[in-house]
């Protein structure tokens, strides 16, 4: 993704503006209607993707740069 690319992507997770994501705002992104297996999947996603980078509690853009390498998928 160019950066602009992940501005937007970014942009649609931050529904707060304050150029991070918590874990609310991550699962609003990701849901519909989840049964409570899905919830704690998605859960787990979030703390792996978080334990990736600074493992705060909340995402923010240098977190899914570590693990997002558009090179490895060039059709997204």
């Amino acid at each position: 993704l160019s950066p602009e690319e992940l501005e937007l992507v970014f942009a649609h997770f931050d529904t707060s503006g304050d150029g991070r994501v918590d874990y609310n705002e991550f699962l609003r992104s990701v849901r519909g209607q989840m049964s409570p297996f899905r919830r704690n999947l998605v859960m787990q996603v979030f703390h792996a993707i978080d334990s990736m980078g600074d493992g705060n509690g909340v995402l923010d853009a240098s977190d899914l740069k570590n693990i997002f390498d558009a090179s490895k998928a060039p059709d997204v």
